[in-house]
C-alpha cells in the first residue's frame, strides 16, 4: 500500500495499491486530490503527468522531476531545493527577495500570478503597486525572468487534444 502523506502533520493525504510512489502521486492528481503540503522529498517522479496538480507547499527537496508536465501545478511555497527539473516546463529562478516560477504561459513572482504577457506589459507604476520592493527588483531582473520564458517558449509544444 502507497501513501502520500502530509509533510507538516503526517496525516494520509492519498493511499492506493500502486508499487510506486509516482504511480500513486499520479493516480492522486487524476483523481483531483489535492496534494497540499504532500512529502515527496526525494521521489522519482521522471516524465510523470503532474499537470494542474496542487503542490502547494509540498516537499519536493531532491525529487526527480526531469521531463516532468508541471503545465499549470500550483508550486507556491513547494521546497524544490535540489530537484532535478531538467526537461520539465518549468523554470525557477531563486532572486533577493522573490523566487520566480517561469512556466510556459504564465509566471508566479513572489505571490504575483500572472500570464507571461501581461508580465511583459505591465508598467512601472503597476509593478510598484505591488510590493515596495518590487519595482527595484522588477528592473534588476526583468530581463532574466524574459529570457526564462522564452526559453521554454522555444521548446516543442504538445497539443494537449490529441491525446484526449
Amino acid at each position: 500500500m502507497m501513501q502520500i502523506k502530509n509533510r507538516f502533520t503526517q496525516e494520509v493525504i492519498f493511499e492506493c495499491e500502486y508499487n510506486t510512489i509516482k504511480d500513486a502521486v499520479v493516480e492522486a492528481i487524476d483523481s483531483s486530490v489535492s496534494l497540499y503540503g504532500a512529502d515527496l522529498c526525494g521521489v522519482n517522479l521522471r516524465g510523470a503527468d503532474l499537470y494542474g496538480a496542487n503542490l502547494r507547499f509540498a516537499n519536493l527537496r531532491e525529487a526527480n522531476l526531469h521531463e516532468a508536465d508541471l503545465y499549470r501545478a500550483d508550486l507556491h511555497g513547494a521546497d524544490l531545493r535540489g530537484a532535478d527539473l531538467r526537461g520539465a516546463d518549468l523554470i525557477v529562478i531563486y532572486l533577493p527577495f522573490y523566487t520566480a516560477f517561469v512556466q510556459t504561459e504564465s509566471t508566479k513572482i513572489g505571490c504575483e500570478n500572472h500570464s507571461n504577457k501581461k508580465w511583459r506589459n505591465f508598467t512601472n507604476d503597476e509593478i510598484s503597486k505591488m510590493d515596495s520592493n518590487a519595482l527595484e527588483f522588477w528592473n534588476s531582473h526583468k530581463n532574466i525572468i524574459f529570457a526564462a520564458m522564452d526559453s521554454l517558449n522555444q521548446k516543442p509544444k504538445q497539443n494537449r487534444d490529441e491525446y484526449v
